[in-house]
Formats: C-alpha cells, sequence, structure tokens
C-alpha cells in the first residue's frame, strides 16, 4: 500500500507474527484427532510467506539490476522500491517467529546500492574537474533524495566528497565555483545539497548576504508598517548601531583573535542593573544604551561565527561570509523595546517577520539585550525541536556574556513548569504532604527576583486547542509495593466488572488506607478513575518505543505525560504482549495526585511584558485580535518588510476561491494542477494540495480525476 504508514505496517507485521506463533502453539491440539491438521496449516503459511517475500525481492532486485546500469529510474520505480524495502525491513523487524532468509537480502541490497554510490566517489576523485564533480553529487542527492531510507548515509558520502574537494583544491574560488554550478541545477537537486550540507554553509551564507544587502535600512523604513512609527528618530538610532558595529568588527576581525576585552566592555556598558518585577527602570540612561549595546552584543555574534570569512580568502566578496545583522532584524528589536518611538517606553507588542528572515536571530539578540539590562527572559516556542535548536545555536553567546541563568527557551508546557514551580517543585510538596505529613519542599525565597519578560516565537500557538482554553494539570506520584498490589489486582480483575464497593473489601484496598490514614477520600477518588480508565485505556493513541509510552505532541514524541490511568494501563498491556519489559511496567506503577490545573492563558499575565515575533500578525482573526489587545494588552505592532524585497503574492476572492458542484470537485483541482504545471498563466510552478481529511486526499488519490499524475 503506497499510503499506509510505517507504524501501521509495522503493526500488521506484528499481528501477522502473533497469529503465526498463536498457529505454531495451538499444534499441541493435533494429539486429540482433529479434523484439520495443524502443521499442514503452518506449512501453507509458511510457504505463502516466502513467496511473498522471494516476489517482493526479486521484483526489487529487477529494479537494481537497471539501477547498476543506469542510475535514471522513474517516479514509479523509487516508489515501488521504497515500499518492498520498507516491508521487508518490517518484516524483518516485526516477523521474529519465521526466518526467510530477509535479513541477508537486506545486507545484498545495501551492498548494491552503496556499489553505484562508490563508482560516482571514485569517479569525482578519478575526475576532479567542477563540472564531474557537480554530476557526481547530483547523482548521489539524488539517490538520497529518491531512496530515503538511505537518506542518512549517502548525506554522510556527500559529506566526505564535499571535505575532499575543498581539501585538494584548497582555493576557495574553486568551491565557490562548484557552489555557483550546483546552484544553478534545473532539477533543484543542486540546491538542497548547499542548503543541507555543512561545508556549504559559508556559501549558503554569502548567498543569503547577496540577496538581501540591496534591500537597506533605507528600503527597510520605506517599507515599514505599525503603530507610532517615527522614522526619523529610528533611522537615527540605527545609524548609531551601525557605527558602532561597523567599527567593532573592524578592530577584532583577524586570525585567532581574543574577545575577552570585547566581553568585558559588553558588560561595563550594560553596568549591574536588575529589574525588580514593582521596580522597573527603564529611563533615560538606559535606552540611550540599547543601540551601543546591540551593535556590541552583534559584533561578539558576528565575530564569534567567522570562520567562513576566514576561509573565503581571496573571495571578492569575503564580507558576504560573516553571519551580519540585517537592517531589518536591528529595527525589530528597536521596535519592540520602544526605541526609536516617541516616548521610548517598554509595553507590550508583537512584530511580524517572515518566516526563514531571522525570527531566531531577532528573539537571541533580544534576549541577550534584556538580560543583560537585568531581566528574567523566557522564550517560548510550540516546537522543543525547534526551540532547542535556536537556543542551542546561541548558548556560546549567551554563555559568553554570564547570562545562562537568565535567558530560559522551551515550549509552553515547560513555561507553565517553570512558572508552577517557581517557589519549590510542586509534585514532590503534594508527595511529602500525602506520604509524610510535612512540606519541606517549598523555598523559603528571600532573593529578590528578576522582572520577568515573556519572548513569543509565533503568536498563532496562544489560540491553538492545546493552548488557548485549555489548563496544564501537573500530577504528583505515590508509589509504594501496597500501591503496586493493588494495582495488579485491578488489572487482575478488569473482566469481572469490578466497582468501587467490591474493591474496598479487599485486603489491598484497605491496606493502603491504614498506609495514608488522612488520605481515605482522595484514595477513593483515585480508585474511581482507576476503574473507569482499566476498561478504557485501549481508546487513546499512544506509541511503544524505547519500552516506554509516549504520545506525540507537537512535533515531538513526549514520555512524561500521562492521560489519568490510561497510561498506566497500557504499559500492563503492552508487558502482556511483550513489547514492554517488567522493570519498565515496574517504573510505572502508582498513584496519580492532581497537583490542581492551571489555564495556560493565564500564564502569559504573569510576566511583567509580553513581546514576540511572528509570520501570521496580519493573518490574525478579529476575534483573536481582541483577545490579544484585552486579554494580553499587546496594542502595538509592527509589520517588517521581506529581508528579500517586497514579494509578488497576491490574493484576489474573483481568482482564488472557486465554488464549484461536488461531482466537479476533484476536476477543477487537477485542473488547477495541470495549469501550473504547464505554466500557462503564470509560469511553471511547485504545487500543495491541501484537503480537509485523510479520507478525502484517499478519495482523490484514487479517482480516476488524477489520471496520470497518480
Amino acid at each position: 500500500d503506497r499510503n499506509e504508514i510505517g507504524k501501521h505496517r509495522d503493526e500488521r507485521y506484528k499481528k501477522f507474527n502473533e497469529q503465526f506463533l498463536i498457529l505454531k502453539k495451538a499444534k499441541i491440539f493435533n494429539s486429540f484427532h482433529l479434523n484439520i491438521d495443524l502443521n499442514d496449516i503452518e506449512q501453507e503459511c509458511l510457504l505463502s510467506f516466502e513467496k511473498k517475500i522471494t516476489d517482493i525481492i526479486s521484483y526489487v532486485e529487477s529494479i537494481l539490476n537497471r539501477f547498476s546500469i543506469d542510475n535514471h529510474l522513474t517516479r514509479n520505480d523509487y516508489i515501488e522500491f521504497n515500499i518492498c524495502y520498507l516491508n521487508l525491513i518490517s518484516f524483518r523487524q516485526e516477523m521474529t517467529s519465521i526466518e526467510c532468509g530477509v535479513k541477508e537480502k537486506l545486507v545484498r541490497i545495501d551492498k548494491i546500492i552503496f556499489e553505484k554510490i562508490n563508482t560516482w566517489v571514485h569517479s569525482a576523485e578519478l575526475d576532479s574537474t567542477v563540472q564531474n564533480v557537480t554530476t557526481m553529487l547530483i547523482n548521489m542527492k539524488r539517490i538520497s533524495m529518491d531512496m530515503p531510507s538511505f537518506k542518512t548515509k549517502i548525506n554522510e558520502r556527500i559529506d566526505e566528497l564535499l571535505n575532499y574537494y575543498k581539501n585538494i583544491t584548497n582555493d576557495n574560488m574553486a568551491f565557490t565555483k562548484l557552489g555557483t554550478l550546483l546552484n544553478q541545477d534545473k532539477t533543484g537537486i543542486g540546491q538542497s545539497i548547499i542548503s543541507e550540507h555543512k561545508p556549504f554553509q559559508g556559501y549558503s551564507l554569502s548567498l543569503f548576504n547577496e540577496k538581501t544587502r540591496r534591500h537597506d535600512i533605507t528600503y527597510v523604513l520605506n517599507n515599514l508598517e505599525g503603530d507610532s512609527i517615527d522614522r526619523k528618530l529610528l533611522e537615527k538610532r540605527y545609524d548609531e548601531f551601525n557605527k558602532f558595529y561597523k567599527e567593532l568588527v573592524q578592530q577584532n576581525l583577524k586570525p585567532n583573535m581574543k574577545l575577552d576585552k570585547l566581553i568585558e566592555n559588553i558588560k561595563l556598558i550594560a553596568g549591574n542593573i536588575k529589574q525588580e518585577s514593582d521596580n522597573i527602570d527603564w529611563d533615560a540612561g538606559i535606552r540611550k544604551k540599547v543601540p551601543e549595546l546591540a551593535a556590541y552584543i552583534f559584533a561578539l555574534w558576528t565575530l564569534k561565527n567567522a570562520e567562513h570569512y576566514f576561509e573565503a580568502e581571496g573571495s571578492d566578496n569575503r564580507d558576504n561570509y560573516l553571519l551580519q545583522p540585517h537592517a531589518a532584524q536591528v529595527i525589530a528589536i528597536f521596535r519592540m523595546l520602544g526605541i526609536g518611538d516617541k516616548n521610548e517606553e517598554l509595553k507590550n507588542n508583537l512584530v511580524q517577520i517572515g518566516t526563514g528572515e531571522g525570527k531566531s536571530i531577532t528573539l537571541g539578540s533580544m534576549a541577550c539585550i534584556l538580560a543583560l539590562l537585568g531581566f528574567d527572559v523566557r522564550c517560548a516556542c510550540y516546537s522543543q525541536y525547534l526551540s532547542q535548536r535556536d537556543y542551542q545555536a546561541f548558548v556560546p553567546l549567551f554563555d559568553s556574556l554570564g547570562l545562562l541563568n537568565y535567558i530560559h527557551y522551551g515550549t509552553f508546557n515547560r513555561l507553565c513548569e517553570d512558572i508552577i514551580n517557581d517557589n519549590g517543585d510542586i509534585r514532590q510538596v503534594v508527595e511529602q504532604i500525602i506520604s509524610k505529613d510535612s512540606n519541606t519542599g517549598m523555598k523559603n525565597n528571600q532573593n529578590i527576583k528578576r522582572a520577568k519578560i515573556l519572548l513569543i516565537d509565533e503568536v498563532d500557538v496562544f489560540f491553538s486547542r492545546d493552548f488557548y482554553g485549555n489548563v496544564y494539570t501537573p500530577t504528583a506520584t505515590l508509589r509504594d509495593p501496597i500501591i503496586t498490589s493493588l494495582v495488579h489486582l485491578i488489572w487482575k480483575e478488569r473482566k469481572s466488572r469490578l466497582n468501587l464497593n467490591r474493591l474496598k473489601t479487599t485486603n489491598e484496598y484497605n491496606e493502603c488506607c491504614k498506609k495514608y490514614p488522612n488520605w481515605k477520600l482522595l484514595f477513593e477518588e483515585a480508585m474511581k478513575d482507576m476503574l473507569f480508565d482499566v476498561n478504557n485505556f485501549e481508546s487513546h493513541g499512544y506509541i511503544v518505543n524505547q519500552d516506554k509510552i509516549g504520545y506525540v505532541e507537537q512535533d515531538n514524541i513526549v514520555y512524561n505525560i500521562a492521560y489519568g490511568y490510561k497510561t498506566l494501563f497500557a504499559y500492563f498491556y503492552e508487558h502482556e504482549r511483550g513489547q514492554i519489559s517488567k522493570k519498565s511496567l515496574d517504573e510505572n506503577i502508582y498513584v496519580r495526585i492532581k497537583c490542581g490545573s492551571f489555564s495556560y492563558a493565564e500564564i502569559p499575565l504573569e510576566f511583567q511584558y509580553i513581546m514576540g515575533v511572528t509570520g501570521t500578525l496580519k493573518t490574525l482573526s478579529d476575534p483573536e485580535r481582541k483577545v490579544i489587545q484585552s486579554v494580553y494588552k499587546i496594542t502595538k505592532n509592527t509589520y517588517m518588510p521581506s529581508v528579500f524585497g517586497i514579494n509578488n503574492l497576491k490574493f484576489t476572492i474573483k481568482d482564488d476561491i472557486m465554488i464549484d458542484n461536488e461531482s466537479d470537485y476533484f476536476n477543477v483541482i487537477k485542473r488547477e494542477i495541470d495549469d501550473r504545471l504547464v505554466g500557462k498563466s503564470s509560469g511553471k510552478r511547485a504545487i500543495l494540495v491541501f484537503f480537509e481529511s485523510n479520507r478525502k486526499l484517499k478519495e482523490f488519490y484514487d479517482s480516476t480525476t488524477l489520471g496520470s499524475l497518480n
């Protein structure tokens, strides 16, 4: 099945394996002289599996034979190969009760593919002309993209070849020429090599700077939109910044540079300020520091990342190999901090910056400035991966300035945890109160805390169903051999219609009440939840991975959340199926005690100021805009122009919204696809089609309308 998801495919083979094991065990009934011979059935199944595997492998080998001779396979060849290969992987992984030589066949497939990859590497090493190296790299990258199972290993070989070419030419101009040829590749594969492979980081940076440098401060200010903009004052502040920044880079940019003096000067400029929640100091003296302080921070950032500049010796545009702030990013920071406004005051505000145009740089630099000026800064993002990526990129800068304790990156869940546990671990406090009738977990914090500022990465996260109108409910856990016995009893008796009244008569329940005499009502409520969830745990979607039960949260799999006691009984169920070890099961048996429910929407109000960057400020709906203004008191907005210049994106109801009969729905979509593929109206375009549901997508995919695109 072309559309089968990997998890579903693995599950299918896992079920085959379980059914085959049942069949094997059932052979003990042969001694009862049944009308059927289970040995024959087992052999039939084995022969059927072997035939299917043989057919798959034969088909794969026929594709690989053509691949070995001529690497130009069709798109359909790659699709069919990937389906077959992934089925073989799932078979090897899940069908543990049958051995059909799959492991050896997979080794053979890998060998054929990498023999071809190695011939291209060898060709590039023998003929190191830039044209031949370009061709070999594109050949390798095409396979990396079309055979995703081999992507990681092939990309490693591409990196090795790029580094080899870089070393033997020892000439930045030669490597730049290679980049130029790849960038001109009409298939787009060459551009993928430039954007995805580390040896081209410097070249990619030079391309970005080349594209954006023509859109200078004049362009930015002329196209800037927002509330209370004073363009002349902003330009004055930017000129102050730019003068400091250029001088600092020029003075310090040299091989083996020492940056200790620069770091010391940054701290001296900032001074020893500590902002308090009830006493925030943002006077003229502090405001005046911001352009100079921003220049010093950006100069340090540029100099700390100057390795590509030194690699580009001999290049005509060597400065393009430096990480440099764009005027739009600097103005965005000034707008967020009120610099260049009429009153130059701190206030809640949002700035729109396009995707890929420097949101992370703007937030990282903002965090530095605010932390140096005495604030505690929290950068909140919807994605754990993106949050950690951005944080790691700026850790060297934060660390060199001694700011690691004052700048925190994380998801909104992490933000809630930090705010709730500000005076001590709430889970630990609850556990101590119940188990020891004491409370030593709360901090008696005599230290005056810094005022907190929230920096938001993408404001539409506020209105996702995971956030706005939802609550965060941390839970404490009680573990005890007595509790373990009680939970085992509930699991064992789950099919006997065990209810609370019957449970109360058991020794296990009464032993728990003796152990925690002051918390009988709490245990009774917990048992009600447990008795409900033991019969309903299979209804919730979970993932078994790394001997744990996990859940998909935004773009990540998390293991530290639980859905009532459904998660607990999922551990029991998967343990019985052999997917979870006894050790892991034992570690996850406990009674959960809710520590309270905290509204996600209220958490931002714990901060003295809310600021942020987003790509969707202009497209917020009226109700969303109203919430931002009335609930979060964000009344100042800024819309930054694109660093790439004015885009031609247009939306007109007449041309872009179509209403057709249901019978013509797929035909209209197909016509629109065809028009754009051939460039009928506005040049050839790549197309993304979004459907309302998986069902609708499948209907379109299987329809006769799709025709030649299928």
